[in-house]
């Protein structure tokens, strides 16, 4: 019994001493580490802070609410956030040049970028600043949560949001970063990246999976290729690799396919697999593109009218396209078709076509194109 009172008191002791401990440090400790978080980003982003309240908790991490970074110069807010809770690396704060972060939480972050008329996005400037007064933020760890990312694009006249945004970061001196991101509106536009990055040599490896993405959100950036009423990319998967060259190889595939070229519509659906790369240094771009298309219809069609049940195979690069295995109907007659046209700049053509059906037709679509 004696035992029994003595740990009760010992505990009780302990409590009080952790609860007079904690409430000194949430008075203490938020203004430091406001103070250092506020300081970093505005060395390093050159953009200003706005904390609402911070507090300190039992296991050394700091809640801050309402943070809102704001534009360079104004009023008007460039980041939001309605929780951070961060784990300091305690005795960086007695570092005048480094602060660490051994964790970050982040729930509810908004974030508005904006492409210009000019091309230009609004993203954060690292300030590179020669005094060694100056401190510089280093995070470790990082998860994000219910987030939203807003994308104005004056450039191209369109706007999209990511939402349901999750993501996770973890880095090192290395200095290396492994990264996860996931995004979804629902059972649409669903995007899940997870990979590595190494800043010091630009090496990327990463793993993309697509599904339910809305392909008619994108209209203004396809518009070049051909007017898009809808497309959707029910599944795709890809991966991005390199250093200086970057490629990305994978393969999509594409519901609901309804695209304008002048007069003529197709509605369809295809496979496809992707093999693109990118020069960074002399901004080539080159790409080998091969497929099927399939379910197939194309409407108005110089001197033919409509194609029904189309399908065939294809490749595409820079110069040259191939098909093959073409099956098509066209006013209950059967055609079958291969052939090739090689250098876009002089074009070449080589066409077989293999033809089942009644020659009035194709005596009225030659008058046709007289």
């Amino acid at each position: 019994m004696k035992l029994f009172k003595t740990l009760f008191v010992i505990f009780v002791i302990l409590f009080v001493t952790a609860a007079i401990a904690t409430a000194i440090l949430n008075i203490i400790l938020p203004k430091k580490i406001v103070s250092a978080v506020s300081s970093a980003v505005k060395t390093s982003l050159h953009k200003n802070v706005k904390i609402k309240n911070a507090r300190f908790n039992l296991n050394g991490s700091i809640t801050l609410k309402g943070v809102t970074i704001y534009k360079h110069k104004t009023n008007k807010p460039y980041l939001a956030a309605k929780e951070i809770t961060i784990l300091p690396f305690y005795p960086s704060l007695l570092s005048q040049k480094i602060f660490i972060i051994s964790s970050i939480k982040a729930t509810g972050i908004y974030i508005h970028l904006i492409r210009n008329g000019k091309g230009e996005l609004n993203l954060p400037h690292v300030k590179q600043e020669n005094n060694l007064a100056s401190k510089k933020i280093f995070i470790k760890k990082a998860y994000v949560s219910e987030s939203t990312i807003k994308i104005t694009d004056e450039y191209a006249t369109t706007e999209k949001t990511f939402r349901n945004i999750t993501l996770s970061l973890k880095l090192s001196f290395g200095p290396r970063i492994l990264f996860r991101l996931e995004t979804n509106n629902g059972q649409k536009d669903v995007i899940k990246i997870k990979g590595k990055f190494g800043p010091a040599k630009n090496k990327l490896d990463a793993s993309v999976f697509l599904s339910g993405i809305q392909l008619s959100g994108y209209k203004p950036y396809l518009k070049k290729i051909a007017e898009l009423n809808s497309a959707i990319i029910e599944d795709g998967n890809l991966f991005v690799s390199g250093k200086d060259i970057y490629s990305v190889k994978g393969e999509i595939k594409l519901e609901k396919i309804d695209i304008l070229k002048q007069s003529i519509t197709f509605r369809g659906k295809a496979h496809i697999r992707l093999d693109f790369s990118f020069d960074t240094k002399t901004k080539r771009f080159s790409y080998n593109t091969s497929g099927s298309l399939y379910e197939g219809k194309i409407r108005n069609v110089p001197y033919l009218d409509n194609l029904e049940d189309l399908s065939l195979s294809f490749n595409l690069d820079e110069d040259n396209f191939t098909f093959s295995s073409l099956k098509t109907s066209w006013q209950e007659n059967k055609i079958e078709a291969s052939g090739n046209i090689n250098d876009f700049s002089n074009p070449f053509i080589d066409l077989n076509i293999k033809y089942k059906g009644k020659l009035d037709n194709i005596k009225t679509a030659l008058q046709k194109a007289k």
